[in-house]
Parts: C-alpha cells; sequence; structure tokens
C-alpha cells in the first residue's frame, strides 16, 4: 500500500520539520514565532494608522472651511457670551436667575452665559 498507514509517523515528522517561512529567524537559524498579544497590538497599530488616514483625507479639503467656522463662533458668538458672563460676574455680583422657597439661589445669568457657550463648541 503507498499510502501511510496507522501508527506511521513519518508524514507527521515531515509536517513538523517544516520550516515556516512567514516566521524571521534568530541568529541561529531557528524560526522565531510571534507571541499572540505581538500579533494584536501590531494590528491594532495598523487598524489605527488606517483610521487616521481616513480622517486626514476626510478633513484636509474641509481645513480652510473648520477654520472659518472656529473663528466665526468665538468671534460673533464666543466673545460676546464670555464677556457678558465676565461683567455680569464682576460687576453686578452675579445675579440669580431665580431663587426658590427657601432662599437658595439657582443657576445665574452669567452661569447660563457659558453654559450656551460651552453647547455651541
Amino acid at each position: 500500500e503507498d499510502g501511510p498507514q496507522l501508527g506511521d509517523d513519518s508524514r507527521h515528522d515531515q509536517v513538523q520539520n517544516q520550516p515556516n517561512s512567514n516566521l524571521p529567524e534568530d541568529g541561529n537559524g531557528r524560526r522565531k514565532r510571534k507571541r499572540q498579544s505581538q500579533i494584536l497590538i501590531s494590528s491594532a497599530a495598523d487598524a489605527i494608522k488606517d483610521d487616521l488616514e481616513v480622517w486626514r483625507t476626510f478633513f484636509s479639503p474641509r481645513k480652510e472651511h473648520i477654520a472659518t467656522y472656529f473663528k466665526f463662533v468665538f468671534v460673533y458668538m464666543g466673545l460676546p457670551l464670555i464677556g457678558t458672563a465676565f461683567v455680569l460676574y464682576y460687576a453686578f455680583d452675579n445675579p440669580p436667575t431665580y431663587t426658590e422657597d427657601n432662599g437658595v439661589k439657582v443657576a445665574s445669568i452669567s452661569w447660563w452665559l457659558l453654559f450656551c457657550m460651552r453647547q455651541v463648541v
């Protein structure tokens, strides 16, 4: 009979002795095996690089528009809201929007102005 027989370990020895060409060699001519954690880290790094490249290609033509938007928001919304909150806080003793029945002051006007500014950004 031509094929391997039950109990014949010659095929097993051939498979075990075949070098894995995908693995790098160490100084002694033996193949190094990458640990599972190294493989996971390298694949995660590749995925992050791919994601960053997608972000770059998405935002690169829009850089000027994004910068213009942030300038607009800061100049026409941010400075007036922050300036008004500053004046109300320091010049007018931070007036509250209302006072509860038990005398507790609730969120001031300057707090609401700064809150709106944070929501825009």
